[in-house]
């Protein structure tokens, strides 16, 4: 167990006076457990939640914490208090004796895929390579603990031949080999008669018949259904080897994620759920779920219905005579006014904090002017955007449904399962797309949370249907890295990509523009140049927009050129929405999901504020390559990239250095990031050219120099260019100790350390709309509406403007108030902190 002042992954613990905070490693879910003791002894052992810090469940008799390390040295070893990073590739040296995985499990049976004894010989290569290159760029030195060769922690071949001696491994067949796959049922008239039917002439031939899906009702429902249906009472089934143990036209049910393909073996057939019972998850709420998650603090703007704009004080305790009740405490600009809480429905949160802003004057006329302005605007706007609903409603597009053999093999060539808010974008994507009504979602993913492969597999389903997509990116480089990652997904499947940028060459660029003319090429990958007059497409289905937020408002109008040619589905990806595209999603104009799941083990970047110093700035730098990894350096203007590229010079001169920003040519400027990301350097000192579209998983180390010139989504942008591999990253927001900040800069810089936790990216950007408004939804002003009454009484205000808007009642507007003539307060001394008196009361 790592001990430190707080704790942050599995493995580490934390001691507070006499309560220890301890997250076990090797435990799934990475549980958190609170122990408190006294002089020694365990009092209570409690289950708690890390972001409330409040505890979970019943107290636990017991906890079982195991090492954090497959390496524990003795107590009195010399390394045993301070462990130098990759003491573990020095396991042999202090185990003699090192089991094998074989070894361990000798009657498992093995299964080897397709392609197995290739992929050894690959792997082995590139070990022994590593190993190699590891020795003569970085020999350890004399306090260094020993790297051993290869073979002591790798089964070499020879190794591996010897291991398997003895047993008869199973050999998966080759992709196409097992091409027959069922019916889908789901598009026949009667789909469980279908299924029945053709369950029963299966098991009639002596196949065993399993159904695979997500483990719910749903699947179970099913089972149960086929199994009355054909007399065949259902098994589990944990694996394929599990299922042929069962006798000849038995009936089974598998646990498998929702997009496993089926297939027919002369063995078995496996039937996927959604096939014949399409899995269907609502995606439009969890935006508004995030978005609800704010609640009222001391300090926050907030608008009284009656009284308009004020700054919240707290809980106040009120004697009226006959009862104590608490109150909440609105200062105004000239007077305090105290309002019970039965009238919390007439109090909305602003938005912001009232720091710097214009509080109305109580009984002034202000409020009620600025409020009757804002209602008659919105009231205007809900026709206009009622207009635009209806006339998207009446749109036409494409049919888009997957062709199931080629797509069946296109989604086995993602490695990875699909996170579950993947999995509920991707269903209701392909649920879009097989409407005839244009698509226009926005997906919402934190960096690195799978966005790339909901564009994947959409993509796929209009090109596999004979339609072309269009793929626009704001950047060279992200251009690049899309389109080398679908052609290789697409590789072998018939599917021409193509690239198209400022970096492509004119002779090239005329010819792929003819080709996409022609309906030659299938998926178009590019910049806005992709956009311009002269690329014309013959059969554009799906236009694909990533990282909305870096276009600016005259490349959109550009983009207009595209969905006016014929109203093609549009899908848009984004890390940190601008406020005016999250505002539109939120009030209906867009289709919203949010993919909030993160990946499989991935961890929070640390994010540490600090005055630039040569010490920090070394020290950050050599840490990192210690461990074998990559730093960024970003500056805020090309003139700071030179100085800060000397200072990191005369500091650590061992380190090699790139450069790239916006002086270079296009050329050199791909060129540098290319080669950074092939590891041709320790460090990039560069402009925020890289906030998108860099994906470096060894760059784990990031330092921001004068981090206040920078905006809130693109501190967050950047922080996620760090921290995409198995370690974790940390970025330092770095400022000049010689310029005293603004108290918005301050609080901003502030905000982004507390949202450090993964996927916080859509509550960096609701807090955008907070700050800053999300602009005139039908025009260019940015201040808009919702600047007057702030966003939660805004959305009020226009969900009631659109229900008269369609002719229907608004419901009536009253407060109840109940005199009970009873105590209605929380003493102070119970909850003495402020913002947990708001929070309890709210």
């Amino acid at each position: 167990m790592n001990w430190t002042t707080a704790w942050t992954k599995p493995g580490e613990a934390a001691v507070h006076g006499s309560v220890i905070d301890i997250i076990p490693a090797g435990i799934p879910g990475d549980p958190a457990w609170r122990l408190r003791q006294d002089a020694g002894q365990i009092l209570s052992i409690h289950h708690f939640d890390q972001l409330t810090q409040r505890s979970l469940g019943s107290e636990a008799a017991t906890v079982r914490i195991g090492p954090a390390s497959e390496l524990v040295l003795p107590p009195e070893h010399a390394m045993a208090e301070v462990r130098p990073p990759g003491l573990e590739h020095a396991l042999a040296a202090f185990c003699e004796d090192l089991t094998t995985l074989p070894a361990l499990m000798p009657e498992a049976s093995v299964i080897l895929d397709d392609g197995a004894a290739a992929a050894l010989d690959r792997r082995w290569a590139e070990v022994t390579e590593a190993f190699r290159i590891r020795i003569a760029l970085r020999p350890p030195g004399p306090e260094d603990p020993p790297v051993p060769p290869p073979d002591i922690f790798y089964l070499e071949p020879k190794a591996w031949t010897a291991a398997l001696a003895g047993r008869q491994p199973q050999q998966v067949g080759a992709a196409g080999e097992c091409s027959a796959e069922p019916p889908r049922f789901a598009a026949l008239a009667d789909p469980d008669a279908g299924f029945v039917a053709y369950a029963e002439a299966q098991i009639d031939q002596g196949r065993r018949v399993v159904v695979a899906g997500p483990l719910g009702r749903g699947l179970r429902r099913l089972v149960q259904h086929l199994g009355k249906a054909v007399g065949i009472e259902p098994q589990p089934a944990a694996d394929w080897p599990s299922l042929l143990r069962l006798p000849p036209g038995s009936l089974a049910w598998l646990d498998t994620p929702p997009d496993l393909p089926g297939f027919e073996a002369p063995e078995a057939i496996l039937v996927p759920l959604a096939t014949v019972r399409p899995i269907l998850r609502q995606t439009g709420s969890n935006g508004e779920a995030l978005m609800a998650a704010a609640s009222l603090q001391p300090g926050d703007a907030v608008i009284h219905q009656d009284h308009g704009l004020g700054a919240l004080g707290g809980v106040e305790p009120v004697d009226t005579g006959t009862v104590h009740i608490d109150c909440l405490r609105l200062d105004y600009a000239d007077a305090v006014q105290l309002v019970p809480f039965d009238e919390l429905d007439r109090l909305w949160r602003y938005g912001a904090e009232a720091v710097g802003l214009s509080l109305d004057r109580l009984g002034g006329d202000s409020w009620p002017k600025r409020r009757a302005e804002a209602e008659a605007a919105v009231a205007e706007s809900a026709h206009a955007l009622l207009e635009m609903v209806q006339a998207r409603e009446a749109a036409c597009a494409p049919m888009l449904r997957p062709a199931l053999e080629p797509f069946a093999r296109f989604t086995a060539r993602f490695p990875y399962e699909l996170t579950a808010d993947q999995a509920t974008v991707v269903a209701a994507v392909q649920a879009d797309l097989a409407a005839t009504r244009p698509m226009d979602r926005l997906v919402c993913g934190d960096v690195g949370f799978g966005k790339t492969e909901v564009a994947l597999r959409a993509a796929a389903i209009a090109a596999f249907a004979g339609h072309q997509v269009a793929l626009l990116a704001p950047t060279t480089v992200l251009v690049r890295q899309h389109a080398e990652s679908f052609r290789r997904r697409f590789e072998g499947l018939g599917i021409r990509v193509e690239a198209l940028s400022r970096l492509t060459p004119p002779a090239e660029a005329r010819a792929i523009r003819a080709a996409i003319a022609r309906g030659e090429v299938h998926i178009a990958i590019g910049t806005q140049a992709l956009a311009a007059k002269p690329v014309h497409f013959q059969n554009l289905a799906l236009l694909i927009i990533d990282e909305e937020q870096r276009f600016g408002a005259q490349q959109k109008a550009q983009l207009q050129r595209l969905r006016t040619g014929g109203t093609p589905h549009v899908l848009t990806l984004t890390a940190t929405p601008i406020p005016r595209t999250l505002q539109a999603a939120l009030v209906g104009l867009r289709e919203l999901s949010v993919i909030a799941t993160p990946p499989a083990r991935r961890q929070p970047v640390r994010t540490l504020r600090a005055s630039l110093d040569d010490a920090l700035l070394a020290l950050a730098l050599r840490r990192e390559a210690r461990r074998g990894g990559q730093s960024f350096v970003v500056c805020p203007r090309i003139e700071d990239v030179a100085p800060m590229r000397a200072r990191i010079t005369g500091l650590v001169p061992e380190l090699s250095l790139i450069e790239a920003h916006g002086g270079l040519s296009p050329a050199e400027v791909d060129e540098a990031m290319v080669r950074f990301a092939d590891g041709g350097a320790d460090v990039l000192v560069s402009t925020n050219i890289v906030e998108s579209g860099l994906d470096v998983p060894r760059a784990n180390t990031m330092l921001v120099w004068r981090a206040d010139r920078f905006g809130l989504s693109q501190l967050h942008q950047l922080r996620g260019r760090v921290g995409r591999g198995r370690l974790r990253g940390a970025i330092y927001l770095l400022t000049d100790p010689a310029v005293r900040l603004s108290a918005a800069t301050d609080r901003r810089l502030r905000m982004l350390e507390a949202l450090d936790r993964v996927g916080a990216g859509f509550a960096i950007s609701a807090r955008d709309l907070d700050l800053r408004g999300a602009g005139d939804l039908l025009g260019e002003a940015q201040a808009g509406h919702l600047k007057l009454v702030g966003i939660e009484l805004y959305r009020h205000l226009l969900d009631r403007a659109l229900a008269e808007a369609r002719g229907e009642t608004s419901p009536e507007v009253w407060s109840p108030s109940v005199a009970l003539g009873v105590d209605a307060y929380i003493p102070p001394e119970h909850v003495p902190e402020a913002a947990q008196r708001v929070d309890v009361h709210t």
